[in-house]
Protein backbone atom coordinates (compact mmCIF):
# COMPACT_ATOMS: atom_id res chain seq x y z
CA UNK A 1 0.00 0.00 0.00
CA UNK A 2 2.98 2.25 0.14
CA UNK A 3 4.03 2.06 -3.73
CA UNK A 4 2.01 5.41 -4.29
CA UNK A 5 4.40 7.24 -1.44
CA UNK A 6 7.79 5.40 -2.43
CA UNK A 7 6.80 6.60 -6.50
CA UNK A 8 5.94 10.04 -5.34
CA UNK A 9 9.12 10.58 -3.28
CA UNK A 10 11.41 9.44 -6.13
CA UNK A 11 9.23 11.80 -8.70
CA UNK A 12 9.74 14.74 -6.13
CA UNK A 13 13.54 13.98 -5.97
CA UNK A 14 14.08 13.79 -9.51
CA UNK A 15 12.26 17.09 -9.89
CA UNK A 16 14.48 18.78 -7.10
CA UNK A 17 17.51 17.41 -8.59
CA UNK A 18 16.75 18.55 -12.11
CA UNK A 19 18.54 22.20 -12.65
CA UNK A 20 18.84 24.43 -15.47
CA UNK A 21 22.57 23.17 -15.69
CA UNK A 22 22.19 19.79 -15.22
CA UNK A 23 19.45 20.00 -18.51
CA UNK A 24 21.94 22.40 -20.70
CA UNK A 25 24.85 19.37 -19.44
CA UNK A 26 22.95 16.40 -20.51
CA UNK A 27 21.60 17.53 -23.93
CA UNK A 28 24.92 19.37 -25.49
CA UNK A 29 27.12 16.61 -23.88
CA UNK A 30 24.65 13.45 -24.44
CA UNK A 31 23.85 14.65 -28.11
CA UNK A 32 28.03 14.86 -28.83
CA UNK A 33 28.15 11.22 -28.35
CA UNK A 34 27.19 8.14 -30.66
CA UNK A 35 22.88 6.91 -31.35
CA UNK A 36 23.82 3.63 -29.42
CA UNK A 37 26.50 4.72 -26.77
CA UNK A 38 24.74 4.92 -23.03
CA UNK A 39 23.58 7.70 -21.46
CA UNK A 40 26.03 7.32 -18.56
CA UNK A 41 23.01 8.80 -15.88
CA UNK A 42 20.02 7.97 -14.83
CA UNK A 43 17.09 9.21 -16.69
CA UNK A 44 13.09 8.42 -17.70
CA UNK A 45 12.25 6.65 -20.77
CA UNK A 46 10.80 9.13 -22.37
CA UNK A 47 14.37 11.33 -22.03
CA UNK A 48 16.38 8.21 -23.21
CA UNK A 49 14.37 7.97 -26.24
CA UNK A 50 14.42 11.55 -27.08
CA UNK A 51 18.29 11.90 -26.79
CA UNK A 52 18.73 8.79 -28.62
CA UNK A 53 16.58 9.87 -31.52
CA UNK A 54 18.36 13.63 -31.08
CA UNK A 55 21.72 11.45 -31.25
CA UNK A 56 21.13 9.85 -34.85
CA UNK A 57 19.62 13.12 -36.43
CA UNK A 58 22.60 14.88 -35.63
CA UNK A 59 24.85 12.60 -37.10
CA UNK A 60 22.73 11.63 -40.20
CA UNK A 61 22.92 15.80 -40.47
CA UNK A 62 26.68 15.24 -39.71
CA UNK A 63 27.28 12.88 -42.59
CA UNK A 64 25.06 14.65 -44.87
CA UNK A 65 25.67 18.77 -44.66
CA UNK A 66 29.81 17.75 -43.26
CA UNK A 67 29.18 19.77 -40.22
CA UNK A 68 26.46 20.04 -37.26
CA UNK A 69 24.56 22.50 -38.18
CA UNK A 70 21.25 22.24 -35.63
CA UNK A 71 21.73 24.80 -32.20
CA UNK A 72 22.01 23.49 -29.14
CA UNK A 73 19.25 25.21 -27.40
CA UNK A 74 16.89 22.91 -29.87
CA UNK A 75 17.96 19.67 -28.49
CA UNK A 76 17.92 21.41 -24.83
CA UNK A 77 14.27 22.48 -26.01
CA UNK A 78 13.43 18.37 -26.69
CA UNK A 79 14.93 17.38 -23.59
CA UNK A 80 12.93 19.90 -21.60
CA UNK A 81 9.94 19.30 -23.25
CA UNK A 82 10.02 15.63 -22.46
CA UNK A 83 11.02 15.92 -19.07
CA UNK A 84 7.92 18.39 -18.76
CA UNK A 85 6.38 15.73 -19.85
CA UNK A 86 7.16 13.20 -17.88
CA UNK A 87 6.97 14.77 -14.44
CA UNK A 88 2.88 16.00 -15.55
CA UNK A 89 1.54 12.87 -16.57
CA UNK A 90 3.37 10.81 -13.85
CA UNK A 91 2.31 13.55 -10.94
CA UNK A 92 -1.23 12.63 -12.77
CA UNK A 93 -0.51 8.90 -12.71
CA UNK A 94 0.53 8.38 -9.28
CA UNK A 95 -2.36 10.47 -7.97
CA UNK A 96 -5.08 8.24 -10.27
CA UNK A 97 -3.02 4.91 -8.19
CA UNK A 98 -3.87 6.47 -5.27
CA UNK A 99 -6.94 7.41 -5.73
CA UNK A 100 -7.33 3.41 -6.77
CA UNK A 101 -5.10 2.54 -3.58
CA UNK A 102 -6.40 4.23 -0.93
CA UNK A 103 -10.21 4.68 -1.95
CA UNK A 104 -11.84 0.68 -0.58
CA UNK A 105 -15.14 0.56 0.30
CA UNK A 106 -15.02 -0.24 4.07
CA UNK A 107 -17.74 -2.60 3.71
CA UNK A 108 -15.70 -4.33 1.24
CA UNK A 109 -12.16 -4.82 3.60
CA UNK A 110 -11.37 -8.18 4.48
CA UNK A 111 -11.00 -9.41 7.76
CA UNK A 112 -11.36 -6.53 10.55
CA UNK A 113 -12.78 -3.33 8.91
CA UNK A 114 -11.06 -0.66 11.84
CA UNK A 115 -7.85 -2.67 11.08
CA UNK A 116 -7.62 -2.57 7.22
CA UNK A 117 -9.16 0.65 6.78
CA UNK A 118 -7.46 2.67 9.52
CA UNK A 119 -4.06 1.54 7.55
CA UNK A 120 -6.03 2.78 4.31
CA UNK A 121 -6.63 6.04 6.36
CA UNK A 122 -3.47 6.47 7.77
CA UNK A 123 -1.34 5.97 4.33
CA UNK A 124 -3.84 8.28 1.83
CA UNK A 125 -3.83 10.81 3.64
CA UNK A 126 0.22 10.58 4.40
CA UNK A 127 0.10 10.21 0.37
CA UNK A 128 -1.92 12.73 -0.01
CA UNK A 129 -0.14 15.54 2.48
CA UNK A 130 3.19 14.49 0.28
CA UNK A 131 1.94 14.88 -2.72
CA UNK A 132 0.84 18.16 -2.46
CA UNK A 133 3.98 18.79 -0.73
CA UNK A 134 6.01 17.77 -3.57
CA UNK A 135 3.62 19.22 -5.91
CA UNK A 136 3.99 22.68 -4.62
CA UNK A 137 7.83 22.89 -3.83
CA UNK A 138 9.74 20.47 -6.42
CA UNK A 139 7.55 19.76 -9.24
CA UNK A 140 5.42 22.36 -10.21
CA UNK A 141 9.03 24.22 -10.01
CA UNK A 142 10.70 22.22 -11.79
CA UNK A 143 8.28 22.04 -14.74
CA UNK A 144 8.40 26.05 -14.61
CA UNK A 145 12.37 25.93 -14.73
CA UNK A 146 11.64 23.65 -17.94
CA UNK A 147 9.32 26.36 -19.50
CA UNK A 148 12.17 28.45 -20.19
CA UNK A 149 13.96 26.22 -22.35
CA UNK A 150 10.33 26.30 -24.67
CA UNK A 151 10.30 28.06 -28.12
CA UNK A 152 8.25 29.41 -30.52
CA UNK A 153 8.19 27.07 -33.20
CA UNK A 154 5.18 25.13 -33.71
CA UNK A 155 4.81 21.50 -32.93
CA UNK A 156 2.65 20.17 -29.17
CA UNK A 157 2.21 22.15 -26.88
CA UNK A 158 4.08 22.68 -23.91
CA UNK A 159 3.41 20.75 -20.83
CA UNK A 160 1.68 22.47 -17.99
CA UNK A 161 0.12 21.06 -14.74
CA UNK A 162 -3.49 21.51 -14.10
CA UNK A 163 -2.67 22.20 -10.52
CA UNK A 164 -6.62 23.08 -9.83
CA UNK A 165 -7.25 19.69 -11.00
CA UNK A 166 -4.95 17.96 -8.87
CA UNK A 167 -6.04 20.05 -6.21
CA UNK A 168 -9.38 18.96 -6.29
CA UNK A 169 -9.25 15.76 -6.44
CA UNK A 170 -6.52 15.19 -3.99
CA UNK A 171 -9.42 17.40 -2.09
CA UNK A 172 -11.88 14.91 -2.82
CA UNK A 173 -9.80 12.24 -2.06
CA UNK A 174 -8.88 13.65 1.84
CA UNK A 175 -12.27 13.89 1.91
CA UNK A 176 -13.40 11.00 1.31
CA UNK A 177 -10.44 9.02 3.56
CA UNK A 178 -11.67 11.06 6.55
CA UNK A 179 -15.38 10.19 6.17
CA UNK A 180 -13.62 6.57 6.40
CA UNK A 181 -12.27 7.27 9.04
CA UNK A 182 -15.38 9.17 10.75
CA UNK A 183 -17.18 5.48 10.05
CA UNK A 184 -14.40 3.62 11.52
CA UNK A 185 -13.31 5.46 14.56
CA UNK A 186 -16.47 4.96 17.09
CA UNK A 187 -15.40 0.78 17.38
CA UNK A 188 -11.59 1.58 17.87
CA UNK A 189 -10.61 0.46 21.21
CA UNK A 190 -10.77 2.30 24.05
CA UNK A 191 -8.04 0.28 25.92
CA UNK A 192 -4.15 2.24 26.00
CA UNK A 193 -1.95 0.57 22.95
CA UNK A 194 0.69 -2.49 23.81
CA UNK A 195 4.12 -1.40 23.80
CA UNK A 196 4.98 -0.73 20.20
CA UNK A 197 1.51 -0.90 18.79
CA UNK A 198 0.91 2.34 17.37
CA UNK A 199 -2.08 4.66 18.77
CA UNK A 200 -5.09 4.36 16.48
CA UNK A 201 -7.34 6.39 19.28
CA UNK A 202 -5.06 8.58 19.44
CA UNK A 203 -4.85 9.40 15.40
CA UNK A 204 -8.80 9.19 15.05
CA UNK A 205 -9.03 12.05 17.47
CA UNK A 206 -5.84 14.21 16.00
CA UNK A 207 -7.33 13.43 12.74
CA UNK A 208 -11.21 14.22 13.00
CA UNK A 209 -10.50 17.41 15.38
CA UNK A 210 -7.95 18.52 12.83
CA UNK A 211 -10.71 18.41 9.78
CA UNK A 212 -13.44 19.77 11.76
CA UNK A 213 -12.93 23.16 11.84
CA UNK A 214 -12.50 23.88 8.06
CA UNK A 215 -15.31 21.69 7.11
CA UNK A 216 -17.41 24.21 9.14
CA UNK A 217 -15.89 26.97 7.32
CA UNK A 218 -16.00 25.59 4.10
CA UNK A 219 -20.06 24.59 5.02
CA UNK A 220 -19.39 20.97 3.92
CA UNK A 221 -21.74 17.99 5.15
CA UNK A 222 -19.12 15.95 5.59
CA UNK A 223 -19.31 17.65 8.67
CA UNK A 224 -22.23 15.58 9.87
CA UNK A 225 -20.49 12.04 10.09
CA UNK A 226 -16.94 13.95 11.26
CA UNK A 227 -18.14 15.70 14.56
CA UNK A 228 -20.62 13.03 15.43
CA UNK A 229 -17.43 10.60 14.91
CA UNK A 230 -15.56 13.14 17.11
CA UNK A 231 -17.64 13.68 20.21
CA UNK A 232 -17.79 9.99 20.74
CA UNK A 233 -13.72 8.97 19.82
CA UNK A 234 -13.31 12.19 22.22
CA UNK A 235 -15.26 11.15 25.06
CA UNK A 236 -13.66 7.55 24.65
CA UNK A 237 -10.19 9.05 24.42
CA UNK A 238 -11.32 10.95 28.31
CA UNK A 239 -12.39 7.47 29.74
CA UNK A 240 -8.74 6.18 28.73
CA UNK A 241 -6.68 9.09 29.51
CA UNK A 242 -8.00 9.26 33.19
CA UNK A 243 -7.13 5.46 33.43
CA UNK A 244 -3.78 5.68 31.35
CA UNK A 245 -2.46 8.26 33.63
CA UNK A 246 -4.27 7.09 37.21
CA UNK A 247 -0.26 6.83 38.55
CA UNK A 248 0.98 10.01 37.02
CA UNK A 249 0.57 13.24 39.61
CA UNK A 250 -2.87 14.66 39.59
CA UNK A 251 -2.26 17.59 37.85
CA UNK A 252 -0.74 15.75 35.07
CA UNK A 253 -4.25 13.38 34.72
CA UNK A 254 -6.50 16.10 35.62
CA UNK A 255 -5.18 18.48 32.65
CA UNK A 256 -4.53 16.11 30.14
CA UNK A 257 -8.13 14.77 30.19
CA UNK A 258 -10.06 18.57 30.55
CA UNK A 259 -7.95 19.40 27.05
CA UNK A 260 -10.51 16.78 25.51
CA UNK A 261 -13.50 18.18 26.73
CA UNK A 262 -12.07 22.36 26.34
CA UNK A 263 -11.18 20.52 22.82
CA UNK A 264 -14.99 19.19 22.20
CA UNK A 265 -16.30 22.86 23.42
CA UNK A 266 -13.80 25.21 21.30
CA UNK A 267 -15.28 23.20 18.38
CA UNK A 268 -18.62 23.53 19.51
CA UNK A 269 -18.76 27.18 19.97
CA UNK A 270 -16.81 27.74 16.87
CA UNK A 271 -20.02 25.66 15.20
CA UNK A 272 -22.06 27.97 16.51
CA UNK A 273 -20.24 31.40 15.63
CA UNK A 274 -19.42 30.55 12.35
CA UNK A 275 -23.21 29.57 11.24
CA UNK A 276 -24.06 33.11 13.28
CA UNK A 277 -22.23 34.60 11.53
CA UNK A 278 -21.08 33.59 7.74
CA UNK A 279 -24.23 30.53 7.51
CA UNK A 280 -24.06 27.24 7.39
CA UNK A 281 -25.06 23.89 8.65
CA UNK A 282 -22.24 23.71 11.37
CA UNK A 283 -24.85 24.60 14.19
CA UNK A 284 -27.48 22.42 13.56
CA UNK A 285 -24.75 19.43 12.88
CA UNK A 286 -23.11 19.98 16.41
CA UNK A 287 -26.32 20.86 18.21
CA UNK A 288 -27.70 17.64 16.93
CA UNK A 289 -24.41 15.83 17.69
CA UNK A 290 -24.60 16.82 21.56
CA UNK A 291 -28.17 16.64 21.49
CA UNK A 292 -28.19 12.40 21.31
CA UNK A 293 -25.46 12.40 23.11
CA UNK A 294 -27.28 14.07 26.22
CA UNK A 295 -30.92 12.17 25.38
CA UNK A 296 -28.67 8.73 25.96
CA UNK A 297 -27.05 9.74 29.69
CA UNK A 298 -28.44 8.03 32.89
CA UNK A 299 -27.17 10.96 34.63
CA UNK A 300 -27.26 14.65 32.61
CA UNK A 301 -26.78 16.41 35.54
CA UNK A 302 -24.15 14.47 37.00
CA UNK A 303 -22.04 14.66 33.62
CA UNK A 304 -22.67 18.37 33.53
CA UNK A 305 -20.92 18.84 37.06
CA UNK A 306 -18.19 16.66 35.70
CA UNK A 307 -17.37 18.38 32.38
CA UNK A 308 -18.20 21.83 34.09
CA UNK A 309 -15.40 20.49 36.85
CA UNK A 310 -13.15 19.27 34.08
CA UNK A 311 -13.55 22.83 32.16
CA UNK A 312 -13.01 24.98 36.10
CA UNK A 313 -10.27 22.95 36.91
CA UNK A 314 -8.80 23.53 33.36
CA UNK A 315 -8.86 27.33 33.33
CA UNK A 316 -7.45 27.56 36.44
CA UNK A 317 -3.90 26.09 35.58
CA UNK A 318 -2.04 28.50 33.89
CA UNK A 319 0.43 25.67 31.96
CA UNK A 320 0.63 25.27 28.19
CA UNK A 321 -0.28 21.91 26.53
CA UNK A 322 -0.16 20.46 23.01
CA UNK A 323 -3.73 20.84 23.25
CA UNK A 324 -3.44 24.44 23.35
CA UNK A 325 -1.52 25.07 19.88
CA UNK A 326 -4.38 22.90 18.67
CA UNK A 327 -7.27 25.37 20.18
CA UNK A 328 -5.29 28.94 19.38
CA UNK A 329 -4.75 27.45 15.79
CA UNK A 330 -8.29 27.21 15.42
CA UNK A 331 -8.83 30.88 17.18
CA UNK A 332 -6.95 31.88 14.32
CA UNK A 333 -8.41 29.98 11.19
CA UNK A 334 -11.56 31.37 12.79
CA UNK A 335 -10.57 34.69 13.04
CA UNK A 336 -8.79 35.53 9.66
CA UNK A 337 -12.24 33.80 7.99
CA UNK A 338 -13.88 36.80 10.35
CA UNK A 339 -11.75 39.22 8.94
CA UNK A 340 -12.41 38.03 5.30
CA UNK A 341 -16.11 38.29 6.10
CA UNK A 342 -15.86 42.04 7.50
CA UNK A 343 -16.60 40.86 11.15
CA UNK A 344 -13.76 41.68 12.54
CA UNK A 345 -11.57 44.55 11.63
CA UNK A 346 -7.84 44.28 9.87
CA UNK A 347 -6.11 45.80 12.83
CA UNK A 348 -4.48 44.43 15.69
CA UNK A 349 -5.64 46.67 18.13
CA UNK A 350 -8.92 47.11 20.12
CA UNK A 351 -11.21 47.91 19.59
CA UNK A 352 -11.39 45.45 16.24
CA UNK A 353 -14.04 47.94 14.15
CA UNK A 354 -15.20 44.99 11.95
CA UNK A 355 -16.91 46.90 8.76
CA UNK A 356 -20.20 44.49 9.22
CA UNK A 357 -21.90 43.86 12.87
CA UNK A 358 -23.58 40.48 13.99
CA UNK A 359 -26.52 39.95 14.78
CA UNK A 360 -26.26 37.81 17.79
CA UNK A 361 -24.87 39.26 21.22
CA UNK A 362 -23.38 36.16 21.91
CA UNK A 363 -20.97 36.68 18.56
CA UNK A 364 -20.41 40.27 18.94
CA UNK A 365 -19.31 39.71 22.73
CA UNK A 366 -16.55 37.12 21.74
CA UNK A 367 -15.59 39.15 18.57
CA UNK A 368 -14.83 41.94 20.39
CA UNK A 369 -13.60 40.43 23.25
CA UNK A 370 -10.06 39.47 22.13
CA UNK A 371 -7.94 36.89 24.30
CA UNK A 372 -10.68 37.41 27.16
CA UNK A 373 -12.85 35.42 26.13
CA UNK A 374 -13.08 31.85 23.70
CA UNK A 375 -15.32 29.90 21.92
CA UNK A 376 -15.93 27.58 24.79
CA UNK A 377 -17.68 30.51 26.76
CA UNK A 378 -20.40 31.17 23.40
CA UNK A 379 -20.89 26.97 23.77
CA UNK A 380 -21.23 27.07 27.63
CA UNK A 381 -23.28 29.67 27.44
CA UNK A 382 -25.75 29.41 24.58
CA UNK A 383 -26.48 25.02 24.92
CA UNK A 384 -25.31 24.09 28.38
CA UNK A 385 -26.15 26.75 30.66
CA UNK A 386 -29.80 27.23 29.67
CA UNK A 387 -30.73 23.44 30.12
CA UNK A 388 -32.90 22.53 33.13
CA UNK A 389 -30.08 19.66 33.71
CA UNK A 390 -27.37 21.95 33.98
CA UNK A 391 -29.18 23.82 36.82
CA UNK A 392 -27.09 24.75 39.71
CA UNK A 393 -24.02 24.00 37.75
CA UNK A 394 -20.85 25.75 38.94
CA UNK A 395 -18.78 26.96 35.40
CA UNK A 396 -15.56 28.77 35.04
CA UNK A 397 -15.67 32.42 36.18
CA UNK A 398 -15.13 33.69 32.70
CA UNK A 399 -17.77 31.82 31.16
CA UNK A 400 -19.97 33.66 33.91
CA UNK A 401 -18.19 36.60 33.06
CA UNK A 402 -18.78 35.82 29.67
CA UNK A 403 -22.66 35.55 30.03
CA UNK A 404 -22.81 38.54 32.05
CA UNK A 405 -20.78 40.92 29.32
CA UNK A 406 -23.29 39.05 26.36
CA UNK A 407 -26.67 40.58 28.89
CA UNK A 408 -24.98 43.70 28.66
CA UNK A 409 -24.71 43.84 24.86
CA UNK A 410 -27.80 42.40 24.34
CA UNK A 411 -29.17 45.77 25.68
CA UNK A 412 -27.17 48.00 23.47
CA UNK A 413 -28.24 49.10 19.86
CA UNK A 414 -26.59 47.44 17.04
CA UNK A 415 -25.17 49.95 14.27
CA UNK A 416 -26.41 49.22 11.04
CA UNK A 417 -24.35 46.74 8.55
CA UNK A 418 -22.24 48.50 6.19
CA UNK A 419 -21.10 45.69 3.83
CA UNK A 420 -22.47 42.50 2.47
CA UNK A 421 -20.67 39.36 3.94
CA UNK A 422 -22.84 37.17 2.25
Amino acid sequence: MRGPIALLIGLGESARALTQTSLTDLAVRGSKQAASAPLGRAAPKIVIDELRFQRGALEFEEAAEGKRQTPPWFVTHAIGFCYATYFVDTSGLILAEAEKTYRPEIDSLPGERETYGLDSVQLGLECCHKLRYHLTNFISPAVARLGENQREFGGKPWPSLDEKNLSERLDALEDRLVENLAEIAPALSGEAPRAGAPDDLGYAYAVLADRSLPLMLDESPLLKHVFASFLIVALKSFNRLAAELALFPAQTTNVLTADVILDLFELSGHAFMISETIGGPAWVIVRTAWEVYITNLANPSETMRALAACVRYRRGQYLASPSDTRRIRWKQQFEHRMRQAGFLGNDWGYPRDPSVEAVDPVVRTLLSGGLSYSASDAFISTFLIPRADAAGVQWPRSTTQFASAVTREATKARKPATADHS
